[in-house]
């Protein structure tokens, strides 16, 4: 489960559905590597709803994820809080081939504000 911090749905820099928030790497036994790279609207969220001001409201992204592999897993009554969970799968061809290690690497969406200087990383990381 990945979950993002300041994911926004904005102008300009602050613009973020369609980038790329993490890469995961599948790496097998056999050296071969499958890469699937996760990104915002698509596959992930920002975990809570709100805005900053930068200038402008620069709104969080918080619409569902619309990958049909994307559910929620609990929002809160007031649907301020997300947690969602999103479902990647490995390649048909692969699923017989041991599975050496799995790498999550976060990337980096930097926005700059002179007021506000907000970045978006995974809150978890794992290798």
């Amino acid at each position: 489960m990945l979950m993002a911090y300041n994911v926004f749905n904005g102008s300009g820099a602050f613009n973020d559905p369609g980038k790329v928030i993490a890469r995961i790497s599948v790496h097998y036994t056999d050296d071969s590597t499958f890469v699937s790279d996760d990104s915002i609207a698509v596959h992930i969220r920002d975990w809570s709803s709100g805005s900053i001001s930068c200038g402008a409201t620069e709104p969080f992204y918080t619409t569902q994820p619309s990958s049909p592999l994307a559910g929620v897993v609990w929002s809160d009554a007031g649907s301020t809080t997300f947690y969602d969970l999103c479902e990647f799968r490995l390649p048909a061809r692969r699923r017989s081939t041991t599975i050496d290690r799995v790498r999550v690497e976060a990337a980096l969406q930097d926005h700059y504000c002179s007021s506000y200087v907000p970045h978006v990383y995974p809150l978890c990381q794992r290798t």
